[in-house]
């Protein structure tokens, strides 16, 4: 759901955190990072920990990870 809302999600301020902390639960895990992507679209509240997550040993995870970010779309470099 928080995916669908994408941004417009930012207005719970405690969804980016939560969200967050949902990337290292196994069983939400790649949803989390689907919407963390989503939801932080335009900001850079989520870039370092999506990063991190592109260098996660789990292939999956990576892909999400680096799909995340072409969502967010800040900080190309």
């Amino acid at each position: 759901t928080l995916s669908c809302l994408g941004p417009a999600a930012r207005q719970v301020p405690e969804c980016v955190d939560t969200l967050l902390a949902l990337t290292d639960n196994p069983d939400l895990r790649w949803a989390a990072i689907d919407a963390l992507g989503r939801v932080t679209a335009g900001t850079d509240a989520a870039v370092d920990r999506l990063l991190a997550l592109s260098r996660d040993p789990d292939v999956w995870v990576r892909g999400i990870a680096l799909t995340a970010l072409g969502h967010v779309g800040r900080q190309p470099e």
